[in-house]
């Protein structure tokens, strides 16, 4: 059973009732209609009290999934780790969804785990109950439980995720660690700078033009900018709004995304940076993928679905047609011009062997160490920039202050 087999009339309705114990509990259900809801939840042993559809409360349950309360990698990670516990003790699957449920704090992933409790309780496998929430699930995951289920192995394909999940969990930490201090640096001269030409420049404007002197043009130029701030920080706002909000529309075109994405990768050390993030996925989860024993042509769909960049998804995507018409992998990736030649290289000899998962692996493990080598050094590639940066902005606002003082000294000894 595949997401093509789930019907997508469903709904989302909420409902009141009250369950085994007599407790009073409110949730969501997705169902075809409202009595089949009702099946749903009876089938759960639970006692519907009301229950309606709201479009307008799911659109803002919706915006608080993906902003308020979004499923983390740490998430993931907790739940894969108690499900793991569940399936090798031997307790009834959806008695154990329902004690995950009460044990999780995220509220998105405890009302995903309880609407899955009853969706396996009307029959559905733990795959199939998965599909239905594809804002908690990704396709990759949902895959390693299908064929974890179909081969009576979901030990195994519980452990092969939590490497996966282990593996992003651990890159992204690496990455905040990376970017923190730049982002502690850049967020205090925001606040300076701010100050001053909110607050300071308007109060020296005022000290200067009592002189009756000229300003230098700098002065003139930052006093222009503190004018702007102080008297139109309302236009600017909505400038920014509107910056956001074309730049959000303009990336959904892909087209426009691929551009974008394509000026990244020629970015100096991020570029790069980029690249070798984007391929380790790609041989990480097709290796775990084709170890699970997934068809080649299935993997690389949910491989391709797994990359972020639209320029290394197209060719990867270009990479399974040539598979799907027959061709090698090594073959497909030959147009693939962001892997390196080594890659290449190497996936070509695995296929010569019959080794491709394992060779797949050692790609990914050499690519996690250069990763995790660069994150380390990110800061310090940085650092530079950094410093160049802000002796920038410093200089100007010491100019734009300064200036006008010595200026005005000179004109007193004259005097």
């Amino acid at each position: 059973m595949d997401s093509s087999e789930i019907e997508s009339s469903e709904r989302t309705f909420f409902y009141r009732a009250r369950d085994a114990k007599g407790r009073l509990v409110r949730g969501e259900i997705s169902a075809g209609d409202k009595r089949a809801a009702k099946k749903k939840l009876s089938a759960g042993g639970i006692i519907v009290l009301g229950i309606k559809e709201s479009r307008w409360r799911q659109a803002l349950i919706t915006l608080d999934s993906k902003i308020f309360h979004p499923i983390r990698s740490d998430d993931m990670m907790a739940f894969n780790r108690q499900l793991q516990i569940v399936y090798a003790v031997g307790v009834p699957i959806i008695r154990g969804m329902q004690m995950i449920s009460q044990q999780t704090q995220n509220p998105t992933l405890k009302k995903g785990l309880a609407a899955m409790a009853l969706d396996i309780a009307e029959g559905s496998a733990l795959h199939a109950a998965m599909i239905k929430q594809k804002e908690i699930f990704d396709p990759v995951y949902v895959n390693l439980i299908r064929v974890g289920e179909l081969t009576g192995d979901l030990g195994t394909m519980l452990e092969r995720a939590s490497q996966l999940i282990e593996q992003k969990a651990d890159q992204g930490r690496k990455v905040k660690s990376a970017v923190f201090y730049p982002k502690i640096v850049l967020f205090v001269l925001g606040t300076v700078v701010l100050v001053v030409v909110g607050f300071v420049l308007p109060r020296l404007k005022a000290f200067f033009s009592g002189f009756g002197t000229d300003l230098p043009p700098i002065t003139r130029f930052v006093m222009g900018v503190s004018d702007f701030f102080v008297d139109r920080w309302y236009l600017l706002s909505a400038i920014a709004g509107l910056a956001f909000w074309f730049t959000r529309r303009i990336l959904a075109v892909p087209r426009c995304r691929l551009a974008w994405d394509q000026a990244l990768l020629r970015v100096p050390i991020l570029g790069q940076l980029i690249a070798e993030i984007e391929i380790n996925t790609f041989c990480a989860i097709l290796s775990t993928l084709l170890k699970s024993g997934v068809p080649v042509v299935e993997a690389f769909k949910h491989v391709q679905a797994s990359i972020g960049n639209a320029v290394i998804r197209r060719e990867v995507g270009i990479c399974a047609t040539h598979i799907e018409g027959g061709g090698s992998l090594a073959g497909g990736l030959e147009s693939a011009h962001t892997f390196p030649p080594m890659v290449r290289g190497l996936i070509a000899i695995g296929e010569e062997g019959g080794r491709v998962p394992d060779v797949l692996e050692r790609i990914a493990r050499h690519f996690r160490v250069e990763i995790d080598y660069k994150l380390g050094n990110l800061s310090k590639l940085i650092e530079p920039l950094l410093l160049f940066f802000i002796f920038g902005c410093v200089l100007v606002l010491a100019l734009a202050v300064f200036l006008p003082m010595w200026k005005m000294s000179s004109v007193l000894k004259h005097r």
